[in-house]
């Protein structure tokens, strides 16, 4: 009998070899497909069933699988609703800032009650087949339901078994996994099962986890016929034949319960052992575009050997072991590693009273100066409104990587213990090989033919017949843009504005600029892109997005909504409601004002308005300041006072390389003038001679009606949803049970924390006892947050935080 050792080489980087692809290495064909970055999306929902009169609030957040970073590429975000049929109900464009995008989704009159499904994606997502959009589960309750169904539908039940790795060979032992799946997929529970060979011999007894899933040893042996049969709890009994035997190949059997290794058992038989000479063997430890290898020396000893590799040889999160011969893989098995290093812990402090608030504060552990973006949504304890099968680790971490669809995959996530663990094992097992095929890999090389979507494009053409007058244009400020000029192709009179950030139904304005520097009214068309991909909904993206709900053939369905369970009465935390009371505080400026500019700025009314009609009327009355017309010398001005010239800001935007727009600037366009002798806002930048902060209005203040408008307004029908602040509907009555079952408390889309990791929370007080807070985010490095709180508040104390 030959016998055999495997030697290892353990290592702690990539190790090159003689392996090839062409003229790649496997590593570096390998590098070369992950090439681009990836990006994958996770939407939080402040809840899964909504009743009429609700809205739909959400945050999302952009992942970069590829370096395991916030995604920074892409600013549009298309957020898509669909009902149970695959009709689309709902287009909505979303901006992305930083790796993360909120919005909200008014429930319309119109919809009918039932499953719908919230649909995100990017354009960048469209060059690859194996990036799918991100889909979210949810429910529109839109009357009362009190009835016990039964469930029109023959349930069966399939049960298949996956050898990990790959492979059954004759004579070694092998593992294999299993799952017991109904009608729809979902898993099933069983008593035990068995394996009994073609003599009637039991050869092994096994259990499952509460999903049908386990796994379990034997050695199979060629030309033994095996029958598994798994024993239900109503009595019926499943059967199925084991995988093929096949009579020459490699076993890997992979052990991811050791704390600072991973026991990497390889098997084979003697028959395959005359195929080994002069044939390389090595193992390929990767994650997207990196990947470790370590070499395999075969010589005559045990048919079997485990080799314990460091964990240093792992990667964060999923990882794929692969086999190889050659350039050939020939057993493959995915483990978990490290999720202690990508997850970070959040705790919350008792609350505490504030008029008609509960405060709270948020702790991160061991932030390590890390910046972090979370989301909270604030519940009754029993909810029966907060259903996902998913968090957010599980939809960046774990579902990227896996072909199959997985059943409640946050249970793997939630509360990791021993058991949770090697339940996300045996999971992978039957998961088979990557979905990154070798095949794609090894053939398929990146290409861009989708480009990461920032803003929208923009390009048009000055008409008219005095489009020969016009040098460039003048662009005004808008929402997410500080005014600036736009340069004019005057070979065809076009202009291009690449990567413009609109909101859906904004308006801008354009003004053209003659050559004596004059602002005049322009004839323009305009022709935007959004370069959107809008794709039909499958019926199989819905697969196994809801828990198992075939449990029972009975499902006691109730749902008792109350008539008056909203009120039109809306409910909006107290500071909200001074906000709206203190008119005189209006944001009426273009841009956002820093508060020191702000304070010690001038507001412009009418009656200054009408007593300097031009913003340089209004410079020259200033004590110290003088404006200096250059014409016809120069299309330009020179402000300054006794120190020298000034430097002047329009809108926040530096003018000291073309100033010739403020000879056009109507004092009635302007909200707020700010004046500085000595340059102190600019700090250490300013130098001498003072500086001038003209900040610029929404809506130009009335009066001067014989003022010619000197721009042409475009309104956007398509654009970025505007963001929204949370407000509740007014429920009824906190204290009634359909308010606990379906109500919704708070949704905070965005907790800020300072430099020790301290965030406030503040939130209605419902009187309601206990809460739930389910918490979503991410780290400036990364690192994810998923946590669920459980809080009283019976207790809180009537007293401020500390600052």
């Amino acid at each position: 009998m030959y016998r055999f050792l495997f030697f290892f080489l353990l290592f702690t980087g990539f190790i090159n070899s003689q392996d090839s692809v062409g003229s790649f290495s496997v590593g570096e064909a390998n590098a070369e497909y992950f090439k681009l970055p990836r990006e994958n999306l996770f939407l939080h929902l402040n809840k899964s069933t909504y009743v009429d009169g609700e809205e739909i609030w959400f945050k999302g957040y952009a992942y970069d699988q590829k370096n395991k970073l916030p995604s920074l590429g892409t600013n549009n975000i298309n957020i898509e609703l669909f009902t149970d049929e695959g009709k689309s109900v709902y287009k909505g464009l979303f901006l992305a800032t930083k790796g993360s995008f909120i919005g909200n989704i008014k429930i319309d009159s119109t919809w009918v009650g039932g499953t719908y499904y919230l649909r995100a994606s990017t354009n960048w997502m469209n060059n690859f087949d194996n990036d799918q959009p991100y889909y979210k589960e949810l429910k529109i309750l839109k009357e009362s339901i009190s009835k016990n169904r039964e469930l029109d539908v023959d349930i069966s039940y399939d049960f298949q078994l996956f050898p990990e790795g790959g492979h059954l060979v004759s004579g070694v032992k092998s593992v294999l996994g299993f799952k017991l799946t109904n009608t729809i997929g979902y898993g099933v529970e069983f008593e035990y099962g068995e394996v009994i060979d073609d003599t009637g011999k039991g050869i092994t007894t096994f259990k499952c986890n509460h999903l049908g899933m386990g796994k379990f040893t034997m050695i199979p042996v060629l030309g033994r016929k095996y029958e598994v049969t798994v024993y239900l709890k109503n009595g019926e009994e499943i059967t199925a034949p084991l995988p093929k035997i096949e009579p020459k190949g490699f076993v890997m059997i992979v052990n991811n319960a050791v704390t600072n290794n991973v026991h990497i058992e390889l098997g084979t038989n003697p028959e395959t052992f005359n195929n080994l000479k002069n044939k390389e063997y090595f193992i390929l430890i990767k994650q997207n575009h990196l990947s470790n290898k370590i070499p395999i020396d075969f010589s005559f000893d045990n048919l079997e050997k485990t080799i314990s590799v460091k964990r240093q040889m792992f990667f964060k999160g999923i990882n794929t072991i692969t086999l190889f011969q050659g350039d050939s893989p020939i057993a493959e098995r995915l483990i978990f590693n490290s999720f202690d290093e990508i997850s970070r812990n959040v705790e919350i402090s008792n609350p505490t009273v504030e008029k008609d608030s509960l405060a709270f504060k948020l702790n991160l552990l061991n932030n390590d100066d890390v910046l972090y973006d979370l989301s909270v949504s604030v519940l009754p304890e029993d909810t029966k409104s907060y259903n996902f099968i998913d968090n957010i680790y599980s939809a960046l971490l774990l579902r990227p990587y896996v072909r199959g669809v997985i059943e409640d995959e946050k249970y793997y996530f939630t509360n990791i213990d021993a058991k949770k663990r090697y339940d996300l094992d045996v999971l992978l097992i039957t998961q088979g090989w990557s979905k990154y095929r070798w095949e794609d890999i090894f053939n398929t090389k990146p290409v861009v033919f989708h480009k990461f979507n920032q803003g929208i494009g923009i390009k048009g053409k000055i008409q008219g017949k005095n489009k020969e007058d016009i040098n460039k244009l003048y662009l005004h400020s808008t929402v997410y843009h500080p005014a600036r000029f736009i340069e004019v192709d005057k070979k065809d009179y076009s202009f291009v504005i690449p990567s413009f950030f609109a909101g859906k139904g904004e308006t801008i304005k354009v003004s053209g600029i003659k050559s004596n520097s004059a602002f005049t009214r322009p004839s323009i068309y305009i022709q935007t892109n959004l370069d959107q991909v809008h794709k039909p909904f499958e019926t199989s993206d819905k697969f196994l997005l809801e828990p198992n709900v075939l449990d029972d053939r009975k499902i006691n369905n109730t749902v008792e909504i109350p008539q008056n369970f909203i009120t039109d009465n809306v409910q909006v935390l107290e500071e909200v409601v001074l906000k709206a009371e203190k008119e005189e505080e209006e944001n009426t400026s273009s841009v956002p004002i820093l508060k020191y500019f702000k304070k010690n700025s001038t507001k412009i009314t009418q009656r200054i308005a009408d007593d300097f009609p031009t913003v340089l009327d209004y410079l020259r009355s200033l004590p110290g300041f003088y404006v200096i017309d250059n014409r016809p010398i120069s299309p330009t001005i020179t402000i300054a006072n006794n120190l020298g010239p000034v430097k002047v800001f329009l809108d926040e935007q530096d003018l000291r390389v073309d100033n010739s727009i403020l000879l056009e600037i109507q004092t009635n366009q302007i909200d707020r003038i700010y004046t500085d002798r000595i340059n102190y806002g600019l700090g250490a930048r300013g130098g001498g001679g003072g500086s001038v902060r003209i900040y610029t209005r929404k809506i130009p203040l009335s009066g001067n009606k014989s003022i010619k408008k000197n721009f042409t307004e475009y309104k956007f029908k398509k654009g970025f949803e505007p963001v929204k602040e949370f407000y509740n509907p007014g429920y009824s009555n906190y204290l009634d049970v359909s308010f606990i079952d379906y109500g919704a408390i708070y949704w905070q889309p965005t907790i800020f924390f300072n430099e020790k990791g301290i965030g406030k929370l503040k939130i209605p007080n419902t009187g309601l006892d206990n809460i739930k807070l389910f918490i979503e985010g991410m780290g400036s490095d990364g690192s994810l947050i998923s946590k669920m709180l459980e809080v009283n508040t019976a207790n809180a104390k009537s007293k401020t935080l500390d600052n």
